[in-house]
């Protein structure tokens, strides 16, 4: 079909040519769309990592002597109570208690 017919099909072809640039431009903009959403999960994603270890650290070590916290100690200790009583009967150490 020739270009610029003045008859419906010249119409159809108009509207369509029009559709086809209004599409491009959507997907255009939705693929920047897409991109900054990345960019905001990762960024979102790194600050909630880094507050999540902030918020580790401060459960372990007291803030204001950065000694260990008695979560931090508790579970040294259940670590330290539980680990023999897992070995074998041959490795596990003697507490002669007497």
């Amino acid at each position: 079909m020739p270009a610029g017919r003045c008859d419906e099909f010249g119409e159809v072809e108009g509207a369509f040519n029009s559709m086809l640039k209004q599409s491009a431009s959507y997907l255009a903009r939705l693929r920047l769309l897409n991109r900054e959403l990345d960019q905001l999960l990762d960024e979102r994603t790194r600050s909630l990592r880094r507050t999540e270890q902030e918020l580790e650290i401060r459960t372990l070590y007291d803030q204001l002597t950065a000694l260990p916290t008695a979560v931090s100690s508790r579970s040294s200790w259940t670590a330290t109570l539980i680990k023999p009583a897992m070995m074998p009967l041959a490795k596990k150490p003697f507490w002669f208690l007497g």
